[in-house]
């Protein structure tokens, strides 16, 4: 019988390896918790669940480490029907998923005489595409006919050449062949495949990755969602720092525009930076005046960064900004951004979810009387008569999503129905599934374009999201100012 059917090779779910790619390995599970739920990847929770769940979930996931029970019940089946067993790891560094594999090691060779170096355990020091590579690299030297031990030792030195550097670089000079620039960067959007680096390795890449979906540069797949990554705010520029680490990379987009291009360099004060350490998206920001911006303290925007914002938007001697109201909503993934649950559709109006209204705190944000100071106040005033107030109006009017019927005002607030975008005063774009908003939207004089949502909302983001202002016209009559682009 040939040797390669006599070697099985175990690793863990952090490698993305199909269980049923090779019959000659088996892919043991590691555990993911979002909040109390508990999943085994790849088994109870597959690649596209675990991403909506990370999607919908308050709380970022957290992983655990393959237990050395999982690891003696694998060693126990494969040397039933092979005479080696080979494991790859995910990085020691990284979990104690190694150490669960040595320490089962040692149970089982005092357990079951005779299987004393059967069993070799390969911390890969990599992850992911890194784990890939070795497995790949251990199936081949498997069917070359190599022993288990020559396998292990080629594998340990294998992993020294496969590391993140060697990659970057390889990336590197992968992007800078392009020559058509607007192609670089649509590249550096869908992301890089393994199988399109034709690049020759210690370890051949391509040979060795066969999986055509493995990424090597991620996408980046919220970038329709262009109303988060930066804000413009008067004359200036929020350049902000994404909640998500998946979506933190989204702003150098902004950074290099605002920074390079003709019509933007040396021309726009940054009110804050992709580099600083406090979360903040532009779907919290609203601009309600050339005077005034409100911010939401909410899931994705903290009040550390909206100090630091106000702070530098005070002590920019151009800024026509005075005043920036603070509202605080429920930090959970329904209120994701203030203009999920607040927009303004005309000179006197806006939407209101009125879920929020219970438990708003507001907050008026002042210059100190020194530079660089402060002065903040909690109002006990309603939200309409802050708004009329700073506006400069007699009143304003907070329609409700949804109307009074609390079963339609939930529904269609998760369905975007707040996130109108106002092109003018009084003319607003919004889905044509928030039958109820809209109905109530025209009853009070506002002219609604309707559109169709069935793909724009795929991603769970309204017409508001998906709009990026940079030009706003200043229209006599009233403080309302419209975005142009």
């Amino acid at each position: 019988m040939n040797s390669a059917s006599k070697i099985t090779i175990i690793t863990d779910s952090a490698s993305d390896m199909p269980g049923n790619l090779h019959n000659q390995v088996t892919v043991l599970p590691m555990t993911i918790s979002f909040g109390d739920e508990q999943f085994e990847d790849g088994v109870t929770l597959s690649a596209d669940e675990f991403y909506m769940k990370l999607i919908e979930s308050d709380t970022l996931p957290k992983t655990s480490q393959v237990s050395p029970f999982a690891f003696t019940s694998a060693y126990e089946t494969a040397l039933t029907h092979s005479d080696a067993v080979i494991v790859i790891t995910l990085s020691s560094k990284l979990s104690g998923t190694y150490q669960s594999a040595c320490i089962a090691a040692e149970d089982y060779e005092s357990e079951h005489a005779g299987s004393q170096g059967k069993i070799y355990i390969i911390d890969s020091e990599n992850v992911t595409v890194g784990e890939q590579i070795l497995i790949e690299y251990a199936l081949k030297l498997i069917n070359d006919g190599l022993s288990a031990t020559a396998i292990a030792d080629e594998l340990n030195s294998a992993k020294k050449r496969i590391s993140a550097a060697k990659v970057r670089d390889q990336l590197y000079d992968y992007l800078m062949k392009i020559s058509d620039e607007k192609e670089l960067v649509l590249k550096t959007m869908s992301g890089i495949r393994a199988s399109e680096l034709n690049v020759k390795m210690s370890c051949p890449l391509v040979s060795l990755v066969k999986k055509e979906s493995q990424f090597l540069l991620d996408p980046i797949p919220n970038l329709y969602f262009t109303r988060d990554p930066f804000a413009c705010i008067g004359n200036g520029v929020s350049l902000n720092r994404m909640y998500s680490r998946t979506r933190r990379r989204e702003t150098l987009y902004g950074k290099y525009i605002l920074k390079y291009n003709p019509d933007f360099a040396g021309k726009v004060p940054f009110y804050y930076d992709r580099d600083m350490d406090f979360s903040i998206e532009g779907g919290d920001i609203l601009n309600l005046s050339n005077k005034v911006i409100a911010i939401g303290i909410s899931q994705r925007t903290t009040p550390e960064a909206i100090e630091l914002l106000a702070q530098n938007i005070f002590v920019d001697k151009a800024s026509e900004i005075e005043t920036i109201i603070a509202l605080d909503i429920p930090a959970v993934r329904a209120f994701m951004h203030l203009d999920t649950v607040c927009t303004q559709v005309d000179y006197d109006k806006f939407t209101i979810h009125p879920g929020i209204m219970q438990t708003l705190r507001i907050f008026e944000i002042k210059p100190g009387d020194r530079k660089g100071q402060l002065k903040v106040t909690e109002s006990d005033a309603m939200l309409s008569d802050i708004l009329a107030k700073y506006l400069e109006l007699d009143k304003v009017t907070l329609i409700k999503c949804g109307g009074k019927d609390r079963i339609a005002s939930e529904r269609e607030q998760w369905n975007d129905g707040s996130n109108t975008l106002c092109i003018e005063p009084g003319k607003v774009v919004v889905y044509d599934r928030n039958y109820v908003t809209n109905e109530i939207l025209r009853q009070h004089g506002i002219e609604v374009l309707e559109m169709a949502s069935s793909e724009l909302s795929r991603g769970r983001g309204g017409p508001r999201c998906m709009s990026m202002p940079l030009e706003r016209e200043d229209l006599s009559g009233g403080s309302f100012s419209i975005s142009t682009s």
